[in-house]
């Protein structure tokens, strides 16, 4: 784990957000920083607030996080409330998913029934569907990075790694954590960031229903040797519709991975469900009044529409 500076309150590069927030613990970790509960000291509004650390390797990386989580808005999509920079950090003000990420929640109970299971997923799937359409891959879509609001409903965070991509792009660089990567990545071949997520969708759902992970060894090559034959254990317990959508999205050739529009049509994911529906209601047309009084008696700068670019290029 990289090592943070914390925030202090003789720090003067942190006086202002100190003036508007009351920063409590870290309560995550990020790609390039951490996250702490706060609280907005006029509104009383709790937040989540991701620290990421400024410096030669991060700026870009840094850039591009804010720049995608700034035009994303979809109501499984982790919000943005407002940005600062300041010397050595940038500050990401975010919605607080209450109920933790996915990963503590299946820790707590094993694993999830395929209903809640599907309820989750569907989410999800909306969210990545969401983000494919706007010519965005994730790249990193993990239990840690599933996050769940006040009413058990599943929010996407985490845009670290996250690349806005055209159709036909490929891309090289190496990423993500090493039991989600896909078979493509361990080859060193040029790929698609769509496909990528496809088969960690397949990785996530996997431990959701389980519980474990479907591709773990003691080490690097015994993890390669699992993700390129696409080789893991279907549980007894797991329906014939679940085992053939994870076999789907497991597929170890990506040019025969389903899209994302493919599975959302899965008869997996369309079964009737006995448990509350999904929350797929649009975002509100009229801006939250708690995000309009933050922004406005915060600082205004970098709000949506501005850029980093000058100091983060």
């Amino acid at each position: 784990m990289a090592e943070y500076s914390e925030l202090s309150s003789s720090s003067s590069e942190d006086e202002e957000i100190i003036e508007q927030y009351h920063m409590k613990e870290i309560i995550g970790y990020g790609s390039f920083g951490y996250v702490k509960l706060a609280y907005h000291r006029l509104t009383g509004t709790q937040v989540a607030v991701k620290i990421l650390l400024k410096g030669e390797f991060n700026n870009h990386r840094i850039k591009n996080e804010v720049d995608i989580i700034k035009t994303v808005h979809h109501p499984h999509v982790i919000r943005l409330y407002q940005v600062m920079e300041k010397d050595e950090h940038v500050y990401l003000v975010m919605e607080l998913a209450t109920k933790g990420d996915l990963l503590g929640w299946i820790r707590k109970s094993s694993r999830l029934f395929e209903d809640e299971a599907r309820r989750l997923f569907k989410q999800i799937v909306s969210a990545v569907q969401y983000f494919h359409r706007n010519g965005i891959a994730h790249r990193d879509l993990k239990p840690t990075n599933i996050l769940l609001d006040a009413k058990g409903n599943a929010k996407v965070s985490d845009f670290g790694l996250s690349i806005r991509t055209t159709p036909g792009q490929l891309l090289k660089d190496v990423c993500g954590t090493l039991i989600f990567r896909p078979p493509e990545m361990f080859l060193r071949e040029n790929y698609d960031g769509c496909k990528v997520d496809i088969w960690t969708l397949g990785v996530l759902l996997y431990f959701m229903l389980t519980g474990k992970f479907p591709f773990q060894g003691i080490n690097f090559s015994q993890i390669q040797v699992l993700v390129l034959e696409a080789r893991y254990i279907a549980p007894f317990y797991l329906s014939a519709k679940g085992r053939n959508i994870i076999f789907q999205l497991l597929t170890a050739d990506p040019k025969q991975r389903p899209s994302i529009e493919q599975i959302i049509e899965h008869p997996w994911l369309n079964q009737v469900e006995e448990c509350a529906p999904c929350s797929d209601e649009p975002l509100p047309s009229e801006l939250d009044p708690i995000i309009v009084a933050i922004q406005l008696l915060g600082t205004l700068e970098m709000l949506p529409g501005q850029s980093l670019g000058a100091k983060l290029g």
